[in-house]
């Protein structure tokens, strides 16, 4: 059907905080409240999927959850207390095709993979766990690319319980 849909952007674009998953998800969720729902929740998970990795969680329904494969599967769990967060952009964004390009081409020249885990779910739910699991795979590359990125996060890590690269 015939539908117009205008988007004010608030998210910087690039600045992997998920802002275009999120306005996905978002356009995903109205356009089914609008005709009706004739999609079931499992139906908008495999669309947002398709649409890109980070689609399904803002579609899930929590604030908080772990998420596994290109993002499809995901684990709804209790979020860890309130706590007061900074989100620092930097004057220049990264795309996301040039991030897993850096990624992939670090993890050829470097041998590094991801690390086996246990992870302990009801641990996650508070910030000492997280802050002992926290990590992103896309500092080294991002970080070899812009070393200012890296200064930045270790000036924040001396005053805060986590401090990473956001994407």
């Amino acid at each position: 059907p015939d539908t117009r849909i205008r988007l004010r952007k608030r998210i910087p674009a690039g600045a992997g905080l998920g802002g275009g998953s999120s306005d996905a998800a978002a356009t995903l969720t109205a356009l089914n409240a609008l005709y009706g729902a004739p999609l079931e929740p499992a139906d908008l998970l495999r669309i947002g999927a398709e649409l890109g990795s980070d689609v399904p969680y803002f579609l899930c329904g929590s604030p908080f959850a772990l998420a596994w494969g290109r993002g499809e599967r995901l684990l709804a769990l209790t979020p860890p207390p309130s706590a007061p967060a900074l989100v620092v952009v930097p004057p220049f964004s990264i795309s996301t095709p040039e991030a897993y390009r850096d990624l992939a081409e670090y993890r050829e020249r470097t041998g590094a993979t991801n690390s086996p885990a246990v992870l302990d779910v009801d641990g996650l739910s508070r910030w000492d766990t997280l802050a002992d699991l926290a990590v992103n795979d896309f500092e080294p590359p991002t970080f070899e690319r812009h070393p200012e990125l890296e200064r930045l996060r270790d000036t924040l890590a001396l005053d805060a319980r986590i401090a990473l690269l956001s994407g």
